[in-house]
Formats: structure tokens, C-alpha cells, sequence
């Protein structure tokens, strides 16, 4: 328990400092995945590989990002979490929609969109949107 405690931490101050210190955030998520892997729990490996697939687009680290978010996906769907998989669906969204493949983007960030919407997550909802509007911007709509 301790342990799982201590991934949730790491993981927090991780998403805590991503603005300041995006590098530190991607070692701290790392040391995250490296312990979920360790204590075996597939609730706090799924969220470190997705924690790390989101630090890793913003960074610009597209195919890292994609690897991470693949494991995830699939973590997340073996749980069951909808709302764990929306949050990698965004993230494979923004990576496509930066790599110019607006379609894909436009698929993924729908999905997401739905699953936010179901759980009345509004501050989710209103990301989707900003995504949507920027690939509509790149479509000339």
C-alpha cells in the first residue's frame, strides 16, 4: 500500500511541475512506471504509461508518446476505466492532429469527447473543444 501511495505522489508532483520542468516530469513518470511495474498493480501502470505518453507529445517526442499511449489503452481496457482511456485518447489526438494527420485526430478527439461527456467532466469537454476548433482551424473551416 505504501508503495502505491508513493506512485500516486510521484505521479502528482509530476503533473504538478510539467509547466516548469517538463523534463523532470518525464524522469518522475518514469520512476513511476518503473515501480507500478515493480508492485504489479495495472490500475497505477496504466496511468504512469499515460501520465508518461502525455509528457512525451508535449515535448514534442510524438513516437514515445504513441508507444506509451498504446500500453495504456490497453491497460485501461483490460480495467475497464473509460475515463483513463479518454485521457490517452487525447493525448493519441494531439499527437496526430500535430503530425498533420487531422483525421485521425479529429477520430480520437471524438471519442474522448463522448466519454468526457458521459461523465459530465466539463473541464475535459472544454479541451476536446479547443482541440477540435484547432483542427478545424487546419481543415480552413
Amino acid at each position: 500500500m505504501l508503495t502505491e501511495q508513493r506512485i500516486d505522489s510521484i505521479l502528482e508532483e509530476a503533473h504538478a511541475i510539467r509547466v516548469n520542468n517538463l523534463k523532470q516530469s518525464i524522469a518522475l513518470a518514469g520512476e513511476a512506471l518503473t515501480l507500478s511495474k515493480q508492485c504489479g498493480d495495472n490500475t497505477l501502470l496504466a496511468k504512469s504509461h499515460s501520465r508518461l505518453s502525455f509528457y512525451y507529445m508535449i515535448n514534442g517526442e510524438y513516437d514515445q508518446s504513441l508507444e506509451q499511449a498504446g500500453e495504456a489503452g490497453r491497460l485501461f481496457e483490460s480495467l475497464k476505466d473509460e475515463r483513463g482511456l479518454a485521457d490517452t485518447k487525447y493525448t493519441i489526438a494531439s499527437v496526430y492532429y500535430k503530425r498533420d494527420n487531422l483525421h485521425a485526430g479529429l477520430q480520437y478527439i471524438t471519442e474522448c469527447l463522448g466519454i468526457y461527456r458521459k461523465f459530465n467532466d466539463y473541464a475535459n469537454e472544454a479541451r476536446c473543444y479547443k482541440v477540435l476548433g484547432t483542427i478545424y482551424e487546419y481543415f480552413g473551416d
